[in-house]
């Protein structure tokens, strides 16, 4: 007996090993027979709900992130706590209506059923043909479109013989469409009520057409119309103030809706003084754009640098001679001071995408926003932690002469990195820098 006990636990070990927890926890709880068990228990029908209910509570704590582990400490936890809701695992409530598509109506009867929402009947040309022959695919034929006006789509590519895989694909299609029309017609045991649209010609958006076309005269119902409502004398001279009033009242509700609960800005967004510059060679948005990327590129240690450069010059609008350009200033990164910093460092990171809330009132009066609470979003350049402390750094290409020009245009752009660093890592900041490719140096601002 013991034995037996055992190699079902060693089973059980197995399956939490080589499936998902809440699968691994399914599979258990079918295989112990908790489901009849619960049946066949008082209160069969609500105890058997629970069990689906905890399951479903598993996967969801699953998607969370939690490990079989954690799976079995969150089934306890339920374990002592009633679920919320009784629910009726099979659906034999009186007086109950079941909403569901065809698929999920597969197996399933009831006494009446309706078949609704006449007025839907999407049919799109076929995008893909899927060779169905034996138990394997052995082929799969895409048709490539693009979208041209809000209903036309343009044909960038198609197989060879593509007409005749689309006729195939629509038989199927008829055919899958033929079968779910049997089953929408077979659930009913005493009535089937079939939705029709009155203003539809010809029935042309309704799904049950065949339906209501194959049907014999004699089995349909006689019922009459409900009649039209009456029109009072002066329902059109009050339209206009109606209209009036309903404008107002969803004004009223939209206005304190729209209101937004919190604001997100970037460190360069806040406007900095005009300092004097000096005219270079290059410079400009897209140089800027290059040498961060190239940068970017050069301390992760890329392999073939010279195309990374022309691919980044090509990309911002540049000429490709300016190759030695961009050469030299990286060449002058590496002879630089920050540079022999990046080697010797801990941790080395760049393009780090960063985003806080939780800032000092000096940076969130800078942003001049008054109510609701600020979010600042931005990306370092670069970062690098040496024994005590980390380092920001923030490249700029600006041609301007003097440090304090720098400091004055830049400044608390890099310190609001650095508080920004410093509250989401918890971890100390030591310095805030930016490094000039102009004057080829650091510069110190936190």
């Amino acid at each position: 007996f013991f034995g037996e006990i055992f190699c079902t636990l060693k089973k059980y070990f197995n399956w939490t090993n080589c499936l998902p927890p809440a699968a691994a926890m399914e599979k258990i709880a079918t295989d112990l027979g908790l489901v009849p068990f619960a049946l066949s228990n008082e209160f069969g029908k609500a105890r058997c709900s629970y069990v689906f209910q905890i399951i479903e509570l598993l996967r969801n704590g699953e998607f969370e992130g939690e490990d079989f582990s954690g799976l079995v400490r969150l089934f306890g936890d339920l374990l002592e706590f009633t679920p919320e809701e009784e629910l009726d695992v099979l659906g034999e409530k009186k007086d109950s209506v079941r909403i569901m598509n065809l698929h999920k109506a597969k197996g399933l009867e009831a006494p009446v059923v309706f078949l609704a929402n006449p007025c839907k009947n999407v049919q799109w040309p076929p995008d893909q043909h899927v060779k169905r022959v034996g138990e394997k695919v052995p082929g799969l034929y895409l048709l490539f479109t693009r979208k041209k006006y809000e209903w036309v789509t343009e044909v960038l590519g198609q197989p060879l013989n593509w007409d005749r895989y689309a006729r195939e694909e629509k038989s199927y299609c008829d055919a899958e469409e033929k079968r779910l029309l049997y089953v929408a017609a077979t659930r009913a045991k005493n009535m089937l009520i079939i939705s029709d649209n009155l203003k539809d010609e010809g029935n042309k958006k309704n799904a049950w057409a065949r339906l209501l076309e194959e049907i014999p005269f004699h089995s349909v119902l006689e019922y009459d119309y409900l009649p039209e409502p009456e029109r009072k004398d002066d329902s059109f001279s009050s339209l206009e103030e109606d209209f009036t009033t309903a404008k107002s009242n969803l004004r009223n509700w939209i206005e304190p809706a729209s209101v937004p609960g919190y604001h997100i800005v970037s460190p360069s967004d806040v406007e900095r003084e005009t300092a004097f510059r000096v005219a270079g060679s290059t410079g400009g948005q897209a140089w800027g754009s290059v040498i961060h990327r190239v940068f970017e590129k050069v301390v992760r240690g890329v392999d073939d640098l010279n195309t990374e450069i022309m691919i980044a010059l090509e990309e911002n609008g540049l000429e490709k001679g300016l190759l030695a350009e961009v050469s030299k200033t990286v060449e002058e990164l590496r002879n630089s001071e920050l540079w022999k910093r990046i080697e010797k460092a801990e941790t080395v990171i760049t393009e780090v995408p960063v985003a806080a809330s939780a800032v000092s009132e000096d940076i969130k009066d800078a942003f001049g926003i008054e109510g609701g609470k600020v979010i600042v979003s931005g990306i370092v350049d670069l970062m690098f932690r040496e024994p005590d402390g980390w380092v920001i750094v923030d490249y700029k290409t600006d041609a301007l002469e003097n440090s304090a020009d720098f400091i004055r245009e830049y400044g608390f752009q890099v310190k609001t990195y650095c508080e920004m660093v410093e509250h989401i890592l918890g971890e100390k900041v030591k310095e805030g820098c930016l490094y000039s490719t102009y004057k080829r140096e650091m510069i110190k601002v936190w």
